[in-house]
Formats: structure tokens, sequence, C-alpha cells
């Protein structure tokens, strides 16, 4: 209850903070410090513990509440989320403050123009056709215009999940093709303006299902190098993985839909993209999204992402990886909100989220999904200890 009551005074955000110290990052931006606590999750949450209250499903109830105080990663998905940053960097000072302890928040850049070009549930607000790469540099701009109010916060930034691992292996998809010009040009304009001391970037290298196979993961290594190239002498700490995905970080026990694969889990993925990346004078840090990989064998195919049905919390969010170049697992998608609408009449409706490995009676994209959270609490591995 003491740490519960802790998280509701970081809502509370005090308007007389200390002298601001800049921070400077160097090395891991996860080691040595708190990963946030957004309260909006925890509210998000709440809506949950209210169901379960109800039910009188009391262990289940106290599980979820743990889950509710989680790290999570805060998705820009919007131009109209941006301002939200300030309450968010605001809330992470409060919250070093009364720890003692420099607390990281960790944000989704998410907004290209012809967005999720090769599927449909995440569409954006922005298109090629009507000028969306000059109003995705507005909303980059926004963004570096909040982070330069707050040098004393700590930031990383996830740098538009899938949209690299479309170039590399969708451009066949009319959107995507159209798209490609300005994924890149976008891509290079954020890395280029978000270079403040105190912000981490990792660019989305897909996962290993996607962009792991020979050619993919040349391909996507070239298209990397074509990119920081462009952006230099701006630079990244590293890429991303398993963004919204399920794949095992690390397993012995291989899924039966990787079986054609050299590269089965995240770790034999990123230990066959280090290499490349370093024979390419690359940054080759990395981090994992682990918010839904606890289970396997519950998909029909490897492609399947959608709603998963027997998915479960994996890996809680830790810099402590036992692996020198992964800085961090992460919860990158947040646990409990919708892949995609399975109402096939939905203006967002991708026919991936009515498959049978999907939940059915799924919201769009985003909006919460209390039977897909309270599923991934119940098949936590390793469990929610409450």
């Amino acid at each position: 209850m003491k740490f519960l009551s802790l998280i509701a005074a970081c809502g509370l955000v005090s308007s007389v903070l200390a002298a601001p110290t800049p921070d400077v990052i160097k090395g891991n931006p996860f080691s040595g410090v708190n990963f946030y606590v957004n309260p909006l999750y925890t509210q998000e949450v709440s809506q949950s513990l209210k169901v379960l209250t109800q039910e009188k499903e009391w262990s289940l109830d106290a599980q979820a509440a743990v889950v509710g105080l989680t790290s999570t990663a805060v998705w820009l998905d919007s131009h109209v989320k941006v301002p939200s940053i300030s309450y968010h960097l605001e809330n992470s000072l409060v919250q070093a403050k009364l720890t003692g302890k420099k607390t990281v928040v960790t944000f989704v850049i998410y907004d290209l123009p012809n967005r999720d070009c090769s599927a449909g549930a995440s569409a954006g607000e922005y298109t090629v056709a009507d000028n969306g790469l000059e109003y995705y540099k507005e909303y980059i701009n926004s963004i570096k215009a909040e982070f330069n109010k707050y040098p004393e916060a700590r930031v990383t930034c996830i740098i538009e999940p899938d949209s690299l691992g479309n170039l590399v292996t969708n451009l066949a998809v009319p959107k995507c093709a159209e798209a490609e010009a300005d994924y890149k040009a976008g891509i290079i304009y954020a890395i280029q303006q978000l270079q403040q001391p105190n912000v981490a970037l990792y660019l989305d290298a897909a996962h290993g299902g996607w962009l792991g196979w020979p050619n993919n993961r040349i391909g996507a290594v070239q298209l990397f190098g074509e990119l920081l190239q462009a952006a230099a002498p701006a630079t990244i700490r590293g890429f991303s993985t398993n963004v919204s995905n399920y794949n095992k970080f690390n397993t012995t026990a291989f899924d039966p839909i990787t079986k054609y694969s050299d590269t089965p889990d995240e770790l034999l993925y990123i230990q066959k993209l280090t290499p490349l990346l370093q024979n390419a004078s690359l940054p080759y840090n990395f981090v994992t999204d682990t918010s839904r990989n606890g289970q396997q064998n519950i998909r029909n195919t490897w492609g399947d992402w959608c709603n998963i049905k027997g998915a479960g919390l994996g890996a809680r969010p830790s810099a402590n990886t036992g692996v020198s170049n992964v800085d961090a697992f992460l919860w990158v998608k947040t646990p409990g909100e919708s892949d995609g609408t399975s109402n096939s009449s939905a203006p967002l409706y991708d026919p991936n989220c009515s498959q049978n490995d999907s939940l059915p009676n799924a919201p769009n994209a985003g909006s919460w999904f209390n039977q897909q959270f309270i599923m991934l609490v119940e098949n936590a591995n390793p469990p929610i200890k409450a």
C-alpha cells in the first residue's frame, strides 16, 4: 500500500521542482535507474480491477494490481498526444524525487504517413498523398520542443515500429511502395531532431520471424546503414525488437511455427544481426519487447499478430537481461490494449484480427480490451507475484 500511495502521489505533479541538473546519457540508458510507471496505465487497469472485484477473483485481482504498477511505454501515435509528454516527464521527475533514483520514460514514435502500410488495424492520421511528410515533421518538431523543456529527465524512444520491416519485405504492397521515400525521410528527420543528451533512440528492427531470415536481415542492415549515413552525424543507441509481438527472447523449446528459421527466438535474431551491424560500423545495442511473450505454441503461423488467444505477459521490464548488448526488456506494447478490431464492418478492420487464433469481440487498436488483459495476467510467465 505504501508504493500504491507513492504512485498516486506521482499523479499530483508539483509545480515547484529543484533547479534541474541536465541528464547526459552515457552507455545503457536503463542501467541503474527506475522505469517509469504511467499513472494513465494504472487507471486503465483499474477498469479490469473493478470487474475482477465484482467477480470475487481476489488472487487475480491482486496480480492485476501489480501489473498496473509496472512500467509500460507511452505511445505517441497521433499529434494530439504530443502535449502529454510534459505530463509524463513531470511525473517521472516526481517519481525520481520520491524514490531518490532517476526514472527513465520510454516513448514510441509512431505517426509516419501511410502508417501500418501492409495492414490496416493501426492506420494513422497522415497519408503520403496529402502532404503527410510535412505534417510528420511538424509532429517531430513538437516532440522535440516537449523534450527540450525537460533536460533533466531521462528519455528513450522507439522509432516507428514495423516501418522498416515493411520497406524490406512489403514493397510489393502499393501503399508501402508509395510510402518508401516518406518513411525514409521521416525517420532520418526524427533521428536528426531528437539528439538531445538526455534522449536515447532505438530504431525498430521488427522481429526474428520477419527480418530474421538470411536475405531479410542482410537487406535490413543495408537499409539501416543507408538511413544512418543520411542522418549522420546524428545517431541512435540501437534497435528495438519484438514490438507488439509474441516471440520468446530465449528458449530451447522452440515453437513449431519457427522450425525452418535459424532465428526462432529474439536472442538468436539479435545474435545474427549483431555481427552484420558491427561489420557495417553501425550501433548494435538492443531492447526487446517482452510484454506478451510469456507463452508459445499459440499461433497458427508466425505472421499472426492480432490479439492472440492464450498469450501471457513475459519478463518484467528490466536492464538485467544477461546479454551485454541487450540494454533492457521493456513492455512496449501496452498489455490490455487491443491490436485491432474483430468487427469486419469497422473502418479499421484487418482480417488478421478475426482468425481462429485471435480473441473475438476485440475493440479498435489501442482501446482497452478487458478480456485480453485478464488473459495476459492469468498466463503470465513468469507468474505475477502479488
